[in-house]
């Protein structure tokens, strides 16, 4: 073989790979729209916000359900002193991320990040959920959320609501409305 031809065959190795990653990428993005919601990361400031709001206290236990990069865990743990924070998230490549983003933290101790589809998996009991789903997605979780969390358990949403259940309380954030809940 001649070094054109060796080139050749190296750039369509290069593109099946390129291809292959891409792939891999939308599925495990368009799985999570089909499931919950389109992956939108939050920022650290509406982040900071959503944990104020939902009076998160040290020693708390704290679950993201639709997790995304991690953002809400590494501040509950980091910010807010939470014993514990586990994210749900159906996304293989954004759960893998969380989990590289505690260990650079130092706190992957006390982050705990499932791939798994939160409508099928048991849900850790805890003190704070925290939820950035579309409306369709929120009211199908509400009895999931009843069914496995404890009365009192508070649930702050970012910018969708339950239409089942009353909101405690709103916040007008700096980009998004908060609502808190208190699932009974």
């Amino acid at each position: 073989m001649d070094a054109m031809t060796d080139v050749l065959i190296l750039l369509m190795f290069l593109v099946l790979i390129l291809l292959l990653v891409s792939a891999y990428i939308i599925a495990s993005f368009g799985l999570t729209f089909l499931v919950g919601a389109p992956y939108v990361g939050t920022p650290k400031e509406v982040a900071r916000e959503m944990l104020k709001f939902a009076d998160i206290k040290e020693g708390e236990v704290f679950v993201d359900l639709g997790s995304g990069s991690g953002t809400l865990l590494l501040l509950a743990v980091k910010e807010f002193g939470a014993k514990k924070a586990i994210g749900y998230e159906i996304n293989p490549t954004l759960a893998f991320w969380t989990k590289v983003r505690a260990k650079f933290h130092g706190v992957s101790d006390k982050i705990e990040v499932r791939c798994a589809n939160f409508f099928k998996a048991p849900i850790i009991k805890a003190h704070v959920v925290g939820l950035f789903l579309l409306d369709p997605t929120m009211d199908k979780l509400l009895v999931h959320l009843q069914d496995q969390m404890d009365p009192g358990t508070r649930v702050v949403s970012r910018g969708f609501q339950f239409q089942a259940l009353e909101s405690s309380a709103t916040h007008q954030g700096k980009i998004s409305k908060l609502y808190l809940y208190l699932l009974n």
